[in-house]
């Protein structure tokens, strides 16, 4: 399952140390429409699912607390849903963003585009 919240976000960090997995970090609100649809074709996708059952997941809504806003913060969320995946053993996070400027790209470009933000090949 996915962890959940700033509290979410610390029992994934710590379980981090131990694993050799990726990490991904999910930013979202409730009335959020690219969220939904990001949920119904990205998140629900057979391949996706699948590469993502073998990572840490984490969803945050930075408007369930002061926690959770400056989690938002502190990996610079401007909008949503904000997608980021964690390499293990690499501080940084990459930002994986299906919507692009008057265009969204395939589930199977997500997926690449997931594998290649955790270093795989």
């Amino acid at each position: 399952g996915w962890y959940a919240g700033a509290a979410g976000y610390e029992r994934a960090m710590e379980e981090r140390t131990r694993g050799d997995g990726p990490m991904v970090v999910y930013f979202h609100t409730d009335w959020c429409a690219y969220c939904r649809r990001f949920d119904d074709e990205f998140l629900a996708d057979g391949d996706v699912s699948s590469w993502l059952g073998r990572a840490l997941r984490v969803q945050v809504n930075p408007e369930a607390g002061d926690q959770e806003l400056a989690l938002a913060r502190r990996f610079g969320i401007r909008g949503y849903p904000g997608f980021f995946v964690l390499r293990p053993g690499d501080p940084e996070a990459r930002r994986v963003h299906p919507f692009r400027r008057g265009r969204t790209i395939s589930t199977n470009q997500f997926l690449s585009e997931l594998k290649d933000a955790a270093g795989e090949k």
